[in-house]
């Protein structure tokens, strides 16, 4: 079962306007905490990329980062420094477009519009069939709460 120590919080979403970019994925689910963390380890280590399960964020902080809640139970999210929200294939494409080859993979990608359309129609249905995938694959959901982070209770002060 996964576990949500590999994704620690930290600073909130403020960082974003630090120059921090964000791949927000639904750590409820098994099959995305599963491939989050195998393109995590296929990214160089950036202290300006953050990898977070969405449910860690209060709504008011995802409204920051230029997206919400629906929005990230829906499909991955990344957020651009520029505050941008890309959101499914096109958020692939975006963590994709960091590496060399990623460029020219996704400039391929918008050149021919066929595989484009492909690749979206694709995170489509995998993004439907998420739960039956991660049944199949055994990373049922993961250990982590179903309400977003109260941080003033969890740091013990109050208002």
């Amino acid at each position: 079962m996964p576990s949500g120590d590999d994704f620690p919080v930290g600073r909130d979403a403020r960082g974003a306007l630090a120059g921090e970019e964000f791949v927000l994925f639904d750590g409820a689910c098994g099959f995305c905490t599963w491939v989050a963390r195998a393109l995590r380890k296929r990214t160089a280590p950036s202290p300006d990329l953050r990898w977070l399960p969405y449910q860690r964020l209060a709504d008011d902080e995802l409204g920051r980062l230029g997206t919400t809640r629906e929005r990230c139970a829906r499909a991955v999210q990344y957020v651009a420094r520029d505050g941008r929200a890309y959101e499914g294939a096109d958020a692939f494409n975006r963590w994709l477009a960091r590496r060399p080859a990623g460029r020219l993979a996704v400039r391929l990608l918008h050149a021919l519009f066929p595989l484009l359309f492909a690749e979206r129609f694709g995170y489509a249905l995998v993004a439907r069939a998420r739960a039956p995938i991660s049944a199949v694959l055994g990373t049922h959901a993961c250990a982590l709460p179903p309400e977003p982070i109260d941080r003033e209770r969890a740091s013990g002060s109050s208002a």
